[in-house]
């Protein structure tokens, strides 16, 4: 059985590429700067701004908890990026890690990114909107194993994937 490919390259090589980028995410992580207040101020106090009440909340919520444990908080998420990386690079078990990838992506966007912006009414391409921790999540779905018969990604992946990067896509033109 050959390596079945999504567009011009195969799953296991998207799976690598997540894995990197993960890797590079969890070591940039690690930079002195976010280890400090500087990490708040600079993504989840602004991710909070002008976003329709319950998302603020929530996403103040998040920052109330980063602040109180903010040493403990920066470890985890070097942590949890490296090992989400290191876990995709090895092959081993990928469905439960792009799962993982996946839901971590989706935290990330709300709290670190706010949505990209979106419901903010102020979201431009030009300026990151929607954000680009979400195609890591479109990137997770395309890299979805082959179902039972290898015959091509999960269904369900594949459609999910298909009208995540259409949904970022048709709101990138919209907003710009």
């Amino acid at each position: 059985m050959g390596v079945r490919r999504t567009g011009g390259m195969d799953r296991r090589t998207l799976r690598r590429l997540l894995g990197g980028l993960w890797l590079l995410d969890g070591m940039l992580q690690l930079q002195p700067g976010m280890w400090t207040m500087n990490m708040v101020n600079q993504t989840m106090v602004q991710a909070a701004g002008d976003q329709p009440a319950p998302l603020a909340h929530l996403i103040i919520w998040g920052q109330t908890v980063v602040t109180a444990h903010l040493v403990a908080f920066n470890a985890g998420v070097a942590g949890i990026q490296i090992v989400l990386g290191l876990w995709l690079l090895s092959g081993r078990r990928p469905r439960p890690a792009l799962a993982a990838s996946v839901a971590w992506a989706l935290a990330v966007w709300l709290f670190g990114e706010g949505l990209g912006d979106l419901l903010t009414g102020g979201a431009l391409v030009a300026t990151g909107a929607p954000g680009a921790v979400v195609l890591y999540a479109a990137l997770a779905l395309l890299a979805w194993p082959a179902d039972a018969a290898g015959a091509r990604p999960a269904p369900v992946a594949a459609r999910a994937a298909a009208g995540l990067l259409a949904a970022v896509w048709l709101l990138g033109a919209a907003l710009d």
